[in-house]
């Protein structure tokens, strides 16, 4: 590659390099993050549709906005995490951190190599000291190397004519703590941007007691009424084969291909069948799952489209929370309408097992049932987010409890059996520094002293 293409690529190099690149990306990041909390967002079973897309802004945004709505939208604020913003945002971050540590990384590299430094740097810095010792340089070099090493420095030494250069430095992970913490934003980034883009999470996945996936729901309850335990015995299929079965409790879901299953509600019912003449055009069960509250009565609603004959079809079930003056225990209520119209064409009850002929279509209720709801979500992104929490603490912990210090020591030769001493300390807790420098310090006096006793 010729100096040309070096210098072009030196600009972008540069750029990504940058400190105030990386606090304006996390200002924009934490910005945007701020409106996703604040801001009403699309459900995701919304947004991969566009005819529900256009009726959640027609119904629920534009409301509540006017004419802002639309301008929102396109700025895709109504979708913030899926947006060209916060992904560019933090792809352009993940860059930044890989560039930065890039950078640095010939600094850690090299560090712990010896370093021959001038006089006048002993004499700079908090933590420096400088004594006579009555003996030769090499063999208070040797008693000083053997010294630090007893502390746990890794020791590097360095003679010339008459001088002895000693470079000593302890806890060298501490500095590998910076990029187990980088490493650790860059999979936090990745993973939740992975999460956002290629992952879901459905809050209502209704499937009835009986029916495809679902082959039973049993509840129980404490004395008072409370709910004490529900769970659902389910099947799951993936293009019509069996790939996992098993019990979904509450905070204990099932998992299957990356897909999780967790057991989030229930409620009432029904399984129904409607024919025709000529063939059975409705099989299946109804989750009435949504509460009609009356008159001070509470029932619950559900409903399924006909769409060769053009009709919706809801049912209701009998009051729960008292006699039901209008639907006797045993029936539900019926009404038909036209789906283009709106307009109402039967009402009345339906008695389990007995079927009613309305139009030349015969309705019948076969049997009470319970339905179960459940939160589905996949995560591409949660490995990657452990990792990233592990890395983030194995930073933390490694830059809290293992500080890096780093000692320099000039041993020169001044007169025959005296040298002179001159020792520098640098690390991040200055009250450690000043007693381990005190403490060097003490150890050589005491083994000078025990050599020549």
């Amino acid at each position: 590659m010729g100096n040309r293409e070096l210098r072009i690529l030196a600009v972008p190099w540069r750029f990504f390099s940058s400190l105030r690149l990386a606090l304006f990306l996390i200002l924009i990041l934490t910005v945007l993050a701020l409106i996703g909390a604040l801001l009403i967002q699309m459900p995701a079973e919304v947004s991969g549709n566009a005819e529900f897309r256009e009726m959640w802004l027609q119904q629920i945004a534009q409301p509540k906005f006017g004419v802002w709505a639309a301008s929102l939208n396109f700025l895709g604020l109504f979708n913030v995490f899926h947006s060209l913003w916060f992904i560019g945002a933090g792809i352009l971050l993940i860059a930044n951190i890989l560039v930065c540590n890039i950078n640095r990384w010939k600094s850690l590299k090299y560090s712990g190599r010896t370093n021959r430094q001038s006089d006048a740097f002993y004499a700079g810095g908090t933590h420096t000291d400088d004594f006579d010792v009555p003996e030769d340089a090499v063999s208070i070099n040797i008693k000083l190397a053997g010294i630090f090493k007893r502390h746990r420095y890794k020791v590097y030494v360095r003679d010339e004519a008459g001088r002895s250069y000693i470079t000593a430095d302890k806890n060298l992970i501490f500095r590998w703590g910076t990029y187990f913490t980088h490493l650790s934003l860059i999979l936090f980034i990745t993973g939740f941007l992975l999460s956002n883009t290629l992952g879901f999470r459905y809050e209502e996945f209704i499937v009835v007691e009986g029916m495809t996936k679902l082959d039973s729901f049993a509840d129980e309850y404490w004395p008072d009424g409370t709910p004490m335990d529900y769970r659902s015995d389910v099947v799951i299929y993936h293009d019509g084969i069996e790939t996992e079965k098993g019990v979904v409790r509450v905070n204990h879901p099932i998992s299957c291909n990356g897909i999780r299953f967790y057991q989030s509600f229930f409620g009432p019912a029904v399984v129904m069948n409607v024919a025709d003449q000529n063939s059975l055009i409705f099989d299946g069960g109804v989750a009435l799952a949504k509460p009609l509250n009356n008159d001070n009565l509470l029932r619950y609603g559900g409903g399924f489209v006909l769409p060769q004959y053009d009709l919706i079809v809801a049912i209701i079930s009998p009051a729960a929370n008292t006699e039901d003056p209008f639907i006797p225990p045993g029936s539900y209520g019926l009404i038909v309408y036209n789906n283009s119209s709106g307009e109402e064409r039967f009402s009345g009850l339906l008695e389990i097992g007995k079927a009613a002929q309305i139009d030349g279509i015969n309705y019948q209720v076969v049997n009470k049932a319970e339905y179960s709801g459940f939160q589905v979500t996949y995560d591409p992104g949660r490995s990657l987010i452990w990792v990233a929490s592990g890395l983030f603490l194995a930073g933390l912990a490694t830059t809290l409890y293992l500080p890096y210090r780093r000692a320099w020591v000039l041993i020169k030769q001044e007169l025959p059996g005296s040298s002179a001493v001159r020792m520098r300390l640098a690390g991040p807790r200055n009250t450690v520094l000043a007693n381990e420098l005190n403490d060097l310090k003490a150890e050589v006096d005491r083994s000078v002293r025990k050599e020549r006793h």
